[in-house]
């Protein structure tokens, strides 16, 4: 009997190798005769780096980079040729943070945006970027920043790079010598749109931490920030699949970098030719 064996992982517990693995164990223990195949797969969120990873013989490189409160953490990530594989959890994720340390009204991306810039500083022209698992929803405002983007409010007063200032920012400048030749590659694991009752606050706030006060806050700031980002790229964004993954971090990409927003699921079915082992 041929058994494909391809699971995902389970969140907090074990990931996708190890849940392959103990099943195949299982099948083992029951028949020697068994013919097993393992394909351990990954959407967009848990293991999703690692998985690339090895699927594309990427090498390993680690950068301190700023966790989501900004303290420092190493972060692992992977290039193949110039393909940078990227997972935000490695930087801004929610599994860098205790129970009482969830808040993401001052949660940042600023640390994947910082790997990305270690990624284009050793030449990477492509960069896959897994959304799953953060642990902030800050628009992607913190990411920018690390690429240099800066934000101004009315008066034209700086503005740091958080939540809070969402609803603030009145001018966003690139930038110096700005590029958008950079392809960004999306995945993401939901499909939910940035705003409303199935958006980035309302849906997944409450898991990284956010009272009901915190989640209309952080919606007014994503409403403000989305038009903003309208207005620049000349095109809606705020309604596209997946737009509310990772607390909206895509928006700054797809505005400024015409980044792709794609399933992560489908993405690595196809990377590791699924359909051809089922």
């Amino acid at each position: 009997m041929n058994i494909l064996i391809a699971p995902n992982s389970m969140k907090g517990s074990l990931d996708c190798r190890a849940v392959a693995e103990a099943v195949a164990e299982g099948f083992r223990q029951a028949s020697p005769v068994f013919n097993l195949r393992l394909v351990p797969l990954a959407d967009g969120g848990d293991f999703t780096g690692p998985l690339l990873r090895e699927a594309l013989g990427a090498r390993e490189f680690r950068e301190v980079v700023a966790d989501p409160l900004g303290r420092p953490v190493e972060a692992v990530y992977g290039i193949a040729g110039v393909t940078a594989v990227i997972e935000m959890a490695e930087a801004s994720g929610l599994r860098l943070l205790s129970e009482e340390e969830r808040h993401p009204a001052a949660a940042t991306s600023f640390g994947t945006g910082q790997l990305i810039r270690a990624a284009l500083d050793r030449g990477c022209r492509k960069i896959l970027l897994g959304l799953g698992g953060s642990a902030s929803i800050d628009g992607g405002m913190g990411l920018l920043a690390a690429l240099g983007f800066t934000f101004h409010d009315a008066a034209g007063e700086l503005l740091n790079p958080l939540p809070a200032s969402l609803y603030r920012v009145e001018r966003i400048t690139p930038p110096p010598g700005f590029s958008a030749e950079t392809e960004f590659i999306l995945l993401a694991d939901v499909t939910n749109p940035l705003l409303g009752e199935q958006g980035a606050a309302a849906i997944f706030g409450p898991q990284k931490g956010a009272t009901p006060a915190m989640i209309s806050g952080l919606e007014e700031g994503l409403a403000h920030w989305i038009s903003l980002l309208e207005s620049q790229c000349g095109k809606s964004l705020r309604d596209l699949p997946g737009m509310g993954a990772a607390g909206g971090v895509a928006a700054g990409l797809v505005a400024y970098y015409g980044a792709q927003v794609v399933s992560g699921a489908d993405y690595i079915f196809d990377l590791v030719n699924l359909d051809a082992s089922i």
